[in-house]
């Protein structure tokens, strides 16, 4: 059974029927030509006339589910209309609204007319509303239905008017998935810190002849694009291994990968720096040159 959230009591009506696959595209504005918006229902509920509503509408604001939102309410039918007021019911979200008065007047009151101005808002956010419409509309514009003064000359401007003063909230925007995670081996390794020591990546030109000395001695299988990646410091790591490295293969480098690559680099290489676990272009620059050696 669907109904608005802003529903306040539920009493069905059995005067319904199916809507035959008709979108729901129109919020249709009856007043209920009654002071007493509890005869209303009853009159529905206990179908003493062969009338219904999807809501009704009480001068106090309350709102009350007469006909669920998914079937058709009989509102607005005739028979003398061909069925195109039976029509606009099955494409319609249909309300009556009690009145303050009675003739001439039928006032609707301000709390009415607020709980009317909700209820599109609520409609608008679940369907596609392209019609406002009030029951004198289906005659006047149509030839629908049947001529009447129902619901008033201004009530419908009135709710619409109240409804863009007060919209609802725009949906919160669907959460974003979870970024897949990259292919094993392609993930970038960023720069790290600790005690006293520093893990940090070559630059991007450095990584590229870092990548390709590695593919040259079998030890990098991807692509020389300067981007750092597990697969480049697993190439690393077992470079490593000729000066002591014996931990696993990948490519986590720590502190003790930090200063056997300044060995390295060192025995190699050009570095003539401190072995401080404190990597910079210097020691990277070493460490490419030595796998460049024949």
């Amino acid at each position: 059974m669907v109904q608005s959230k802003l529903t306040n009591q539920v009493h069905i009506s059995k005067q319904s029927s199916s809507r035959q696959g008709a979108t729901i595209d129109t919020f249709l504005i009856h007043h209920q030509a009654s002071t007493s918006d509890d005869a209303t229902i009853k009159m529905m509920v206990e179908a003493t006339r062969e009338v219904s509503a999807n809501y009704t509408i009480s001068n106090e604001g309350r709102l009350t589910l007469v006909v669920p939102e998914e079937l058709r309410a009989w509102t607005s039918g005739s028979t003398d209309d061909g069925g195109k007021g039976a029509a606009w019911d099955r494409r319609s979200i249909t309300v009556e609204i009690e009145n303050q008065t009675g003739d001439p007047d039928w006032k609707i009151s301000d709390a009415a007319l607020n709980k009317a101005a909700e209820l599109l808002n609520d409609l608008k956010k679940r369907y596609k509303i392209a019609h406002v419409l009030g029951h004198r509309d289906l005659w006047e514009k149509y030839q629908a239905s049947y001529p009447t003064y129902c619901p008033g000359p201004h009530t419908v401007a009135e709710i619409v008017k109240r409804a863009a003063a007060h919209p609802a909230p725009a949906p919160a925007p669907a959460p974003k998935p979870a970024p897949k995670p990259a292919p094993k081996g392609t993930d970038l390794v960023k720069s790290a810190k600790g005690d006293g020591w520093e893990f940090n990546i070559p630059s991007a030109a450095l990584t590229v002849r870092l990548q390709r000395a590695l593919g040259a001695r079998g030890r990098y299988k991807g692509p020389a694009n300067g981007k750092f990646t597990v697969d480049t410091a697993k190439g690393v790591q077992l470079t490593i291994e000729h000066v002591g490295y014996s931990g696993p293969i990948d490519g986590d480098i720590e502190k003790n990968g930090c200063h056997l690559i300044q060995v390295y680099a060192q025995k190699f290489g050009s570095y003539i720096g401190p072995v401080d676990d404190r990597l910079g272009s210097f020691s990277w620059t070493g460490f490419c040159l030595g796998l460049e050696r024949p």
